[in-house]
């Protein structure tokens, strides 16, 4: 059986969209409620199923940001780590390079913006910097 990424591409697109609102409107909400340990594990759950359907489409760029954004939700949701001003803006930076990559993605290009590989590194030394 052969993946037909052109036919699920346009589902994916807008399932992302859906992930990405609520993402966005979770991260809101831990402003307020930044040990909530519900809408924590939520948040990461969204990251984690886009990376998953963004590997399983093959859209590595995605994955790898996705992946990067779960990591570092994965200390918060363990207790191991502290919701700080700079991860939520940093996870927001996430969520507005995401979207771009849906943007070029729905375009036809795999290419990432100037801002992927910066994020990349921040996400990796937030994520390492409470263990």
């Amino acid at each position: 059986m052969t993946l037909d990424t052109q036919t699920l591409t346009p589902e994916f697109l807008a399932e992302a969209e859906v992930m990405l609102n609520e993402f966005d409107e979770n991260l809101v909400a831990l402003e307020t409620a930044p040990q909530d340990a519900e809408l924590l594990t939520g948040t990461q759950r969204i990251v984690h199923t886009l990376n998953g359907t963004a590997g399983f489409l093959g859209f590595s760029g995605v994955c790898e940001l996705a992946r990067a954004g779960e990591h570092l939700l994965s200390g918060l949701v363990e207790g191991t780590a502290s919701l700080s001003r700079e991860k939520l803006c940093c996870l927001r930076e996430a969520s507005e390079v995401l979207r771009g990559w849906m943007k070029r993605i729905a375009a036809g290009s795999l290419t990432p913006c100037t801002r992927h590989e910066g994020l990349l590194s921040e996400l990796s030394r937030l994520a390492q910097s409470d263990r």
